[in-house]
């Protein structure tokens, strides 16, 4: 059964070619046909994901914790890392002006917070927001 894919402007496309909602175009009526036949069905649109962000401000990175309740939880939650990625993260934390979701102390603070990778995607796209 072939498979039309309906795109995010109102058109189909199959094998990459756009069909535009047209009947005056031949590859509609061909569509139409197939599709009254039981030939072919007609996929809906997905929107693509939102690709996280890699990189936010450290305002916007403080803003989303704010918001998410977790801010007051930094300080303690830095505490409470061992030495020597306690004392890098506090550094991190304190004097950096941007935050890199694949920088190692993003993924030791989220996870002291008590954040897996999905919350920390999360948090990035919200604070790319802010």
């Amino acid at each position: 059964m072939k498979q039309y894919k309906e795109t995010e402007y109102g058109s189909y496309t199959i094998d990459d070619i756009n069909i535009p909602n047209d009947f005056g175009n031949r590859h509609y009526i061909l569509m139409i046909d197939e599709l009254e036949k039981g030939e072919a069905e007609i996929l809906p649109y997905v929107e693509p994901p939102v690709p996280v962000p890699q990189v936010v401000t450290m305002r916007q990175a403080r803003l989303a914790l704010l918001s998410q309740g977790l801010l007051s939880g930094v300080d303690a939650a830095i505490d409470a890392l061992e030495d020597p990625p306690k004392s890098e993260v506090r550094i991190e934390w304190e004097y950096s002006q941007t935050v890199e979701r694949s920088r190692p102390f993003v993924t030791l603070l989220g996870n002291a917070l008590g954040l897996d990778e999905t919350g920390l995607d999360d948090l990035f796209t919200l604070a790319a927001t802010l």
